[in-house]
């Protein structure tokens, strides 16, 4: 398992947002495997007066893996939790059982960065995650969405996190974003319980989920799958498309079964899918306008 580009960015804002990683817990020892000056610059940008040596010096640390960065971060205790201690993980648990006492409400920041969707009983899993958080901590995860199959038994949809991580269950999303691997670009995810339409993303490259949630009570309802299908006004909502072009440009929507892309230019997406072209919506008001599924979100990541 690893902590690539992507990952790191997220922690990073995750930081820059008041998330504290005082007591973190990695699902899975995670490997950094970004090069020397890409982490420098990162850092720099986000206020650390690192040089070169320095930034390799946190990849050759701790063999590789991610403690000394997670330190840096603010973490004075690092445990990595894995069903088996072939990485040298400081805890072996299998998620699919019931979780040790010792480790409930253990951690101000439990990190998951692409471990859950190998775990086959989902579920238990990330009830496990979520009970290791301390109330006022966060769980935070960059996990696959679009475009990974084979990768792990799971692509995972961003309305699992929203009905999962629900103040019901003692959590509250704060930011939900999404990212294509080879693209600067980062969306917000809104609820589709509060924008009353669900926001669907089909691209060709992989796509990470990120989700940062904070633990504000103990919660006490189990999860429970929901739909929507009906605006506010009570009439029936269509799903909403957004289509991220190859050429990682502008998302184009695809509002309502018209299955009409609201451009005039024609996508390669639409090309690859059929869809036909035609419309007089503003693509970019349609898919990132306040009323949409589906934000630009560079705030989270300031420097994007």
């Amino acid at each position: 398992m690893g902590m690539d580009a992507k990952a790191v960015q997220f922690l990073l804002a995750a930081r820059v947002r008041g998330v504290s990683f005082d007591r973190t817990a990695t699902i899975g020892r995670q490997q950094l495997v970004v090069t020397p000056s890409w982490l420098r610059r990162r850092l720099r940008r986000s206020g650390f007066d690192v040089d070169r040596r320095d930034a390799e010096r946190l990849l050759s640390e701790s063999g590789g893996f991610a403690e000394s960065l997670l330190r840096l971060l603010g973490a004075r205790e690092v445990v990595s939790v894995d069903a088996s201690d072939y990485e040298g993980a400081s805890r072996t648990v299998d998620l699919n059982q019931p979780l040790p006492a010792d480790l409930e409400e253990a951690f101000t920041a439990v990190v998951d960065l692409g471990s859950l969707e190998h775990v086959f009983d989902f579920p238990a899993a990330v009830r496990n995650c979520m009970r290791m958080v301390a109330v006022g901590g966060h769980f935070l995860s960059v996990t696959p969405a679009n475009n990974w199959a084979g990768h792990g038994f799971y692509q995972f949809n961003p309305e699992l996190f929203h009905r999962v991580l629900a103040p019901r269950n003692g959590f509250r999303v704060e930011r939900m974003l999404i990212t294509e691997r080879s693209s600067a670009r980062w969306y917000e995810v809104r609820d589709p319980a509060d924008a009353g339409v669900r926001g669907v993303f089909r691209t060709f490259r992989p796509v990470d989920l990120c989700v940062a949630a904070r633990r504000v009570g103990r919660g006490g309802g189990g999860t429970r799958p929901s739909r929507v299908t009906t605006c506010r006004s009570g009439a029936t909502e269509p799903e909403r498309t957004v289509c991220i072009p190859s050429s990682g440009t502008r998302p184009t929507p695809w509002p309502g079964r018209s299955r009409a892309c609201t451009t005039s230019r024609r996508p390669p997406c639409c090309r690859s899918t059929g869809v036909r072209s035609g419309g007089s919506t503003s693509p970019v008001r349609a898919a990132v306008g306040p009323a949409a599924p589906v934000q630009l979100d560079n705030r989270f990541l300031p420097w994007a």
